[in-house]
């Protein structure tokens, strides 16, 4: 399970206990108005459909932080 530290960027949502590795990666999760029991959490195949992936238990873009997977496959080869 991913820790939270003191400055860093990454977060957990308090609705689906995922964390992200920002605010916008985060905020691309939420979708629905903001009226009440009208917001919600993509599933994880929503928010890969909408380009976050999951590194180690933390959603990110491809490019913020660590590098996307196909990355670091094609320099394990």
């Amino acid at each position: 399970m991913p820790t939270l530290r003191p400055g860093s960027r990454m977060c957990q949502c308090s609705a689906c206990g995922r964390f992200f590795s920002g605010d916008r990666s985060f905020d691309m999760h939420r979708m629905g108005r903001y009226e009440p029991d009208e917001r919600h959490c993509l599933t994880p195949v929503e928010m890969e459909a909408k380009g976050l992936v999951d590194r180690d238990g933390v959603w990110g873009r491809p490019g913020s932080g660590a590098p996307h997977w196909t990355q670091v496959e094609e320099e394990a080869v």
